[in-house]
């Protein structure tokens, strides 16, 4: 998804599951199957979303491109690698802002990305509770 469809519509992406069911049975299987890798994956990522989205939004209300590009682009990964595809996708769009120095409207994300990091947090709390009482 690009940053053109996100600023046309930002409710598209809440049309989309929050998560990637084939990222999630990947980190499955690397743990061999065992779930409690998956577990602990889960709950680093959820430690440690609130402080990369507090950078992100930072970094917005700072005007900093820089920053943004940075913060941004680290979540991603981070968002990728657990299956947000859609959190991904904001902060994709995010760190091309800063790259480019765009910041004018910038801020017209941070509520998509607010929305997809919430949509992500409760999924994957959802995907914990299954995982603990499967084991």
């Amino acid at each position: 998804m690009s940053e053109n469809v996100l600023q046309q519509d930002n409710s598209l992406l809440a049309a989309d599951p929050p998560l990637d069911r084939a990222t999630l049975d990947g980190l499955m299987e690397l743990g061999d199957g065992d779930p409690s890798f998956l577990i602990e994956v889960i709950q680093q990522f959820l430690q440690d979303a609130p402080d990369h989205l507090k950078a992100i939004q930072q970094s917005v209300a700072d005007g900093n491109a820089d920053a943004l590009m940075k913060a941004a682009h680290g979540f991603k990964g981070s968002c990728r690698n657990m299956g947000a595809l859609p959190l991904g996708e904001v902060c994709l769009a995010l760190e091309q802002k800063g790259h480019a120095g765009e910041l004018e409207h910038v801020e017209d994300l941070v509520p998509a990305l607010e929305r997809e990091g919430l949509r992500a947090q409760v999924a994957l709390e959802h995907e914990l509770s299954l995982l603990t009482a499967a084991s």
